[in-house]
């Protein structure tokens, strides 16, 4: 397990290739809409409702997502730079919230906090 800093992101906006697996995962195909869906779930947004969301603004939901797991793990930020991110590089951004999720999770943290020792 790596240290992690715990009020920033992980990777950058444009590290989406250090997991070339969810880099793969975020550009291919339908599979950005089905990873978009997990990644909300992962925050607590799932449903019908969410799903429509994804499949007919899909840029909305990449930057609902960012703002939830950025408040959930404590990561510095505005919510305005979470709309830009998911507007402006909706790719990358989902890639950035799966790596971070994954991430948290390989460091015991869920999205209900940090590990308990």
């Amino acid at each position: 397990m790596s240290e992690l800093v715990h009020n920033e992101w992980q990777h950058s906006i444009l590290g989406c290739f250090s997991d070339m697996g969810i880099c793969f995962r975020g550009c291919c195909c339908c599979m950005p809409l089905c990873m978009m869906c997990e990644n909300a779930e992962k925050t607590g947004n799932s449903g019908l409702m969410w799903t429509l969301l994804v499949l007919c603004v899909p840029t909305v939901a990449v930057s609902l997502t960012r703002t939830a797991t950025r408040e959930i793990y404590g990561i510095e930020g505005e919510p305005v730079m979470d709309w830009v991110c998911g507007c402006c590089l909706p790719a990358c951004t989902n890639c950035q919230i799966a790596m971070e999720h994954k991430a948290r999770s390989e460091n015991g943290y869920n999205a209900r906090g940090p590990p308990r020792h």
